[in-house]
């Protein structure tokens, strides 16, 4: 029969292993809050910005991002801002890049932790207030920011 101690001991545990078995991480809702709270209610449509991220990543630790928007970035036409989220990180809000015309291309490329498979989102905000959207599905096999 365990003694007291022992089991005390391993009651003591169990949250511990509950924190270690489960990341922490975002959801879908706050994804698309965290995007809300960033363009308002303004109508996000498809196009005008290619998101680019393999499907399929090893190690979510270092995972290559192309952000392309089709501006030809002048005075009257050019994106203001990109902005990339994943619905499964800790923290949905990844980066929020600010240009302007005298950026020359609208492009971005960076790299960022992926928590687990998820999908990523890409905004763009012209400077017609216009916000156009991509998103794409990436399987990550390896996780990457998982708070333990």
């Amino acid at each position: 029969m365990p003694s007291r101690r022992r089991l005390l001991g391993a009651a003591l545990l169990l949250p511990v292993f509950s924190i270690v078995a489960h990341p922490a991480r975002a959801t879908p809702a706050a994804m698309q809050a965290a995007i809300r709270e960033l363009v308002g209610e303004a109508p996000l449509r498809q196009g005008r910005i290619k998101l680019e991220i393999a499907p399929l990543v090893e190690n979510g630790n270092t995972v290559p991002v192309t952000l392309q928007a089709d501006s030809p970035m002048t005075a009257a036409d050019h994106v203001r801002r990109m902005a990339l989220f994943t619905e499964a990180n800790p923290q949905p809000q990844v980066a929020v890049f600010h240009l302007g015309p005298r950026a020359g291309r609208a492009m971005v490329y960076t790299r960022m932790r992926l928590a687990t498979s998820q999908a990523v989102t890409a905004i763009a905000e012209m400077s017609d207030g216009s916000l156009w959207q991509d998103s794409a599905q990436v399987i990550v096999t390896l996780a990457a920011c998982v708070e333990g």
